[in-house]
């Protein structure tokens, strides 16, 4: 079910997915380095500026994490943290636009729903495995794509979404803190936008416990 109307706009598009109901809650993702770090901690801090084809495929995730929590902090709005399993689906979901390009430039909503299997972004994120042992699961679906050269960047997603009045309710006031992030090499677009292209999906989501 789709609970935001949003004009269509070119490069950023919105849609907030709600759905209650009973799922697993994916761990959220550890190690030595803090992906969702704004400094140096966070190595994918320094391909915030880069089309997502020229950053590394291991610091892809970590450049979004780090473009997102920088805006983030300068709006005085705390961190958000990755999670697996909505990084997977958001991951597949970018993959699987590059794949088809049926996003459509006048009709922004057209990104969030899967052309073939009709889903939206909280059917993805539960059949990813988010929320698996919780309950209430809430989930906002962030989608870009742009070419070019630097229009591919992280930076260039964010900042379009922060651009766009709802995008920007969503990335400053997300239903929760977990965030999936994903970021392929490519256009979501048919005719696509020039290389080097970037597509971006945003899941931010919550769980109760």
């Amino acid at each position: 079910m789709l609970n935001a109307q949003l004009p269509a706009r070119r490069r950023a598009a919105v849609a907030l997915v709600v759905l209650a109901a009973s799922a697993a809650f994916g761990v959220a993702d550890a190690g030595a380095a803090d992906p969702n770090a704004t400094d140096n901690t966070n190595a994918g801090c320094r391909y915030v500026a880069r089309p997502a084809r020229l950053i590394p495929a291991g610091f892809r995730k970590q450049a979004l994490m780090c473009a997102l929590n920088r805006a983030r902090v300068a709006n005085n709005a705390s961190t958000l943290y990755l999670e697996r399993t909505l990084t997977a689906a958001a991951t597949r979901y970018a993959t699987r636009s590059v794949a088809l390009k049926w996003w459509d430039r006048s009709n922004a909503l057209v990104s969030h729903v899967d052309p073939q299997t009709g889903s939206v972004a909280l059917q993805r994120d539960l059949a990813a495995g988010f929320c698996r042992t919780g309950s209430n699961p809430t989930v906002s679906e962030l989608t870009y794509s742009g070419g070019g050269g630097a229009a591919a960047s992280p930076s260039a997603a964010v900042n379009a979404w922060l651009n766009d009045p709802v995008g920007r309710i969503v990335l400053l006031r997300p239903p929760g803190p977990y965030v999936g992030a994903g970021i392929v090499p490519g256009s979501a677009y048919n005719p696509p936008d020039a290389d080097p292209a970037g597509t971006y999906v945003l899941d931010l989501g919550q769980c109760r416990r």
